[in-house]
């Protein structure tokens, strides 16, 4: 039955393909909108849904917000939040397509049917699951390619924002109290390497920075090696 509906039209919407969905019965549709998302299959024949949702938000006193676009670069809006996704204006047409919320602060959408995907993996095209795409700039939402890198799950935990529960305002750094030290250490995939003892800050610092050249090279966190000197 769904292999028949393809090609067909129901009210707004067109049916273009088949979810791998047994459970929910699903199929992909086209809204004349442009939106492509999957429909339940009764919900679609019964003519219980109309369209993508946009027959309804376009009637609604509340309508999503316009994506805005800048000279070089697009914020697309994340429905049910006041955030943007910020992608390339060469992105925009292909971003445009889908409907985005946040999902553990990054755009997602569930093209696919219950796989969902997030924006930063549609930009770059990457299929392959070992293969995960780290924000330079740990902007989760900021998916222009300028900002995006393929990587390994080592190389992008590597590049990670100082942790809440740092005290000494530097990664890998911490008073020994038993010791009076300052200790420098540092994690390379998953095992802790312990780097050194010092009588201050700034040799502990730089001892972890001198490391983190060596271990992580440019997946490094560079915005806080910046300002891993400490004036004295």
């Amino acid at each position: 039955m769904v292999k028949e509906l393809i090609g067909k039209k129901f009210n707004m919407l067109t049916v273009t393909g088949r979810v791998s969905d047994t459970v929910n019965c699903r199929v992909i549709c086209k809204c004349d909108c442009g939106v492509i998302k999957p429909i339940q299959v009764s919900e679609l024949v019964s003519g219980r849904q109309k369209s993508c949702g946009c027959w309804r938000v376009k009637h609604n006193r509340n309508p999503p917000r316009p994506p805005i676009k800048k000279e070089d670069y697009v914020l697309i809006p994340i429905r049910g939040s006041e955030e943007y996704a910020v992608v390339d204006i060469d992105d925009y047409e292909l971003a445009n397509k889908y409907s985005w919320f946040l999902a553990h602060g990054y755009a997602t959408s569930n093209m696919y049917g219950n796989k969902h995907t997030k924006l930063h993996r549609l930009i770059l095209n990457l299929q392959d699951r070992k293969q995960e795409v780290d924000h330079i700039n740990h902007n989760r939402l900021d998916n222009r390619k300028s900002n995006l890198r393929v990587c390994d799950r080592f190389g992008n935990g590597r590049n990670l924002s100082l942790k809440s529960n740092n005290t000494s305002g530097y990664p890998g750094v911490s008073f020994w109290k038993s010791r009076n030290k300052w200790r420098a250490r540092i994690k390379v995939n998953y095992v802790g390497i312990h780097i050194g003892l010092y009588d201050t800050l700034q040799e502990a610092v730089e001892a972890r920075h001198n490391a983190e050249i060596k271990y992580f090279g440019d997946f490094r966190n560079k915005e806080l090696n910046n300002d891993h000197r400490i004036n004295s």
